[in-house]
């Protein structure tokens, strides 16, 4: 899996093969910088707070500084005639960011709500917030295992299952992180 970085320099647009778009039923996306017939178009902008309107303003040409929050925003595109199943969206965590709690929101398509998982092991294995992991630790002397909650910083993955997305439609999903 590949990742998107956060670079000193604006990256408001990254290409579909940046990040995962999978289903057992569909051909390698065939996508162009800015749109895939059928796959993913992934776009950043920085978040900021507009200073006389108090409301956030999206700023896709700013170059993201530590502390800075970014809004990623993933859009399946399904530009063929037959719908497609079993797709999982999954959007990296970039190595200079940390995930913000509770940014990723459920998806709902029709009557289907998709809730996003989570993976804190490289994208390996997902599961829904909150995540437990095994530590080992030393108490008196005696080590111990124990299993203790994985704080949403430690997130690298964001993940979507969409089960079916219909003919020449979209899906997007959003979530943000926070510039260290």
């Amino acid at each position: 899996s590949n990742s998107i970085g956060v670079s000193p320099t604006s990256r408001s647009k990254e290409r579909a093969r940046d990040f995962s778009f999978s289903s057992r039923n569909t051909p390698e996306p065939t996508c162009s910088y800015l749109y895939c017939a059928t796959g993913l178009e992934l776009t950043s902008f920085v978040v900021q707070q507009d200073p006389q309107s108090k409301r956030e303003v999206l700023l896709s040409e700013k170059a993201a500084l530590p502390g800075d929050v970014v809004l990623w925003k993933a859009t399946a595109i399904n530009g063929g005639p037959t719908p497609l199943h079993d797709l999982d969206v999954t959007v990296p965590i970039p190595s200079s960011t940390r995930y913000v709690e509770g940014s990723a929101a459920p998806l709902t398509l029709g009557k289907t709500r998709i809730l996003p998982r989570f993976s804190f092991d490289g994208g390996r294995n997902f599961g829904f917030a909150p995540l437990k992991k095994r530590v080992v630790t030393t108490e008196g002397g005696r080590r111990l295992e124990k299993e203790v909650e994985v704080r949403p910083d430690e997130y690298t993955h964001v993940r979507w299952s969409i089960p079916t997305l219909d003919a020449r439609s979209k899906a997007e999903v959003t979530l943000r992180t926070r510039v260290r």
